[in-house]
């Protein structure tokens, strides 16, 4: 991946997109969102232009050029009402009526938009950006299954077994034989031990460091206490000198 390439997914890297404002005059929030649904029709037919030619984009594989492959999808977010426009216009609203219910348009076509930067930034070897992609896609659509497989597969790459086994059973609660969600339940569950091991050794090295400083001024360390199983569940603590 070339230099240019790195910055732009650098660029990218927080999942927000952004747009250059004039600070000295800050527009109220209730006439963005006027204009912004005044134009949703047009704005709905602009993103789906725009995400075809990332389709397109993906499906011939110009992945030499991260801004070739990201750059429609990201012009298409752009052209729907924003995760921060609709909560500030739901924050206004609330403010004067706290009964308002509040759906926010363009949710579907955002979240396909979304699952789509998911899958290319993850054939990109872009795991944890695919992760968190794939993420604000289920924020608005939680039946998305694709993109729920597609966070299942991320999660166990990325050594979340955890994570990764509560998406495969709500795959299963929509699929019931769905196959690989049936085999993770076989698979996972020794990963899960393995990381719930290496959790508790990481947690028991940070407090043995902590206890060691707190020790050093007595000129005593952590190895001069030995703790040993009592055989009712609990510990008994032997001093050594």
């Amino acid at each position: 991946m070339s230099e240019e390439d790195e910055e732009f997914f650098d660029a990218v890297e927080s999942h927000d997109i952004e747009i250059k404002t004039n600070t000295d005059k800050i527009e109220p929030v209730e006439e963005r969102w006027d204009r912004m649904m005044t134009n949703l029709e047009q704005s709905l037919r602009d993103a789906d232009s725009k995400k075809i030619d990332g389709n397109l984009s993906f499906k011939e594989g110009r992945f030499p050029d991260a801004e070739s492959v990201l750059g429609d999808y990201l012009e298409a977010l752009k052209c729907l009402p924003s995760k921060e426009l609709c909560e500030d216009y739901c924050s206004f609203r609330r403010s004067t009526d706290d009964s308002f219910s509040f759906e926010e348009p363009a949710a579907r076509e955002r979240s396909i938009i979304l699952g789509n930067l998911s899958a290319t930034v993850k054939y990109l070897g872009r795991i944890e950006d695919a992760i968190a992609f794939a993420s604000d896609s289920l924020l608005l659509q939680n039946n998305y299954l694709k993109v729920r497989v597609r966070r299942a597969e991320l999660y166990e790459e990325n050594n979340q077994p955890h994570e990764s086994l509560e998406d495969w059973k709500q795959v299963l609660q929509h699929n019931p034989n769905h196959g690989e969600a049936k085999r993770s339940l076989l698979r996972l569950p020794p990963k899960i031990e393995i990381k719930n091991e290496e959790m508790k050794k990481e947690m028991m090295d940070g407090l043995k460091k902590l206890g060691n400083m707190c020790l050093r001024p007595f000129g005593l360390s952590t190895e001069n206490f030995k703790f040993e199983d009592n055989g009712s569940g609990g510990y008994n603590m032997q001093f050594q000198q």
